[in-house]
């Protein structure tokens, strides 16, 4: 299939989710330029993205614990790459007292 070298897919097998990471998006000068942990935490947010709409949910302290970085630099990483454009965050409420980021990958082609 045409363009199938040009597709990467994480997958978390133990809960059947997966991501697709697309080369045109982080092979470009703006991915290179982000801090490693920045890096590591988008490609962890993949498996809990929406195939559909991009959009994720994940605690910060289950992105630290994935990577193994720490919550204060995951949450740095967070910042950097809505910096760079590569996530949008937003807050989601679930409830009149609890809200949780919401964060929705953004393909930058």
């Amino acid at each position: 299939m045409a363009g199938e070298a040009n597709v990467f897919a994480v997958e978390d097998r133990r809960r059947g989710r997966y991501g697709l990471i697309y080369l045109e998006d982080i092979d470009h000068d703006d991915f290179r330029a982000l801090p490693s942990g920045a890096k590591l935490v988008y490609f962890a947010l993949l498996p809990f993205a929406a195939a559909a709409t991009g959009r994720a949910y994940p605690k910060a302290e289950t992105l630290a614990r994935i990577t193994g970085l720490s919550v204060r630099t995951v949450r740095r990483a967070t910042a950097d790459l809505e910096g760079a454009g590569f996530i949008e965050v937003s807050k989601k409420h679930l409830s009149e007292w609890r809200r949780v980021n919401l964060y929705t990958l953004i393909g930058k082609v």
